[in-house]
């Protein structure tokens, strides 16, 4: 019962609103079985439904068991003035994200989407080996974290996707050294993305700030250096707001919930090969 609400909640990865029918094909669950789940997270209040369309969509309740002590949330009200100026100054697309198992899960994107092509957006989740987040926090996660993010499943975006587990662990490896990441074309093949870590006081990485440009943009240097800058900046708010490791009781029940169920990610189109581990 708890994977199949679990299938449920996260079959609204994009959509606002879903039919019954929808969230029975997305989820494989039988359809007599998902209204009756659906009718009673309805009652609940963790999903709402459309007097008029019929249709369901998230209800208030999630985000009110949000907002609860969660320092994922805090984090992510702590970085949005410092995203909002990154992206202000270099017309791109500015991101905060997390390190969750060998996932990265994005809090909070800031700018506008058509300014960059993107495949991704907040509150979704990739595979750490695929993006610049996820590579610069496993050179500062511990070394069992890294090497389990490193021998996770490879996922092939683009052409130019580094799959190579040697490769890869050269990609850590320099970002131990530069304390920045940056790949190109590896998300969308006309887009680099730029990543730092956020250091809390006792060094952990506690999240990664990065940004997105077109592969061509001029001024990286500077992109990158000023993305420094914030990623130490927002190590002060977080000093200041006295925000802890992110493991708010929410995403620890979310966390149970997804190992009840599979995870639902982004992975690449069909017909897409994942390269060698």
């Amino acid at each position: 019962m708890v994977s199949r609400v679990a299938m449920i909640l996260e079959s609204f990865d994009s959509s606002v609103e879903l039919s019954a029918s929808e969230i029975g094909r997305a989820t494989g669950i039988p359809l007599p079985s998902a209204h009756r789940i659906l009718q009673e997270l309805v009652r609940v209040g963790f999903l709402e439904q459309d007097e008029g369309s019929r249709g369901y969509r998230l209800g208030l309740h999630l985000w009110e068991l949000a907002r609860r002590n969660s320092t994922h949330l805090e984090l992510r009200d702590a970085a949005i003035p410092h995203l909002e100026r990154l992206q202000s100054r270099f017309r791109c697309i500015a991101q905060l994200a997390v390190l969750q198992g060998t996932d990265i899960v994005y809090l909070e994107q800031v700018g506008d989407p058509s300014s960059v092509p993107n495949v991704t957006r907040a509150g979704i989740r990739l595979p750490a080996v695929a993006c610049s987040p996820g590579l610069v926090l496993a050179a500062f996660s511990s070394p069992d974290r890294q090497q389990e993010v490193l021998n996770s499943k490879k996922a092939r975006f683009t052409d130019h996707t580094v799959v190579d587990k040697g490769r890869l662990q050269e990609i850590v490896l320099k970002a131990q050294q530069e304390h920045s990441v940056t790949v190109d074309g590896w998300l969308h093949p006309e887009t680099s993305g730029i990543a730092v870590p956020v250091f809390m006081s006792s060094g952990t990485a506690i999240a990664s700030c990065s940004v997105l440009v077109r592969s061509d943009s001029p001024g990286r240097n500077a992109i990158k250096e000023q993305l420094m800058l914030t990623g130490r900046e927002l190590a002060k708010t977080i000093k200041t707001r006295r925000i802890g490791v992110p493991d708010s009781s929410l995403e620890m029940l979310k966390m149970r919930l997804r190992s009840l169920s599979s995870s639902r990610k982004i992975w690449p189109a069909p017909g897409t090969a994942a390269g060698p581990e």
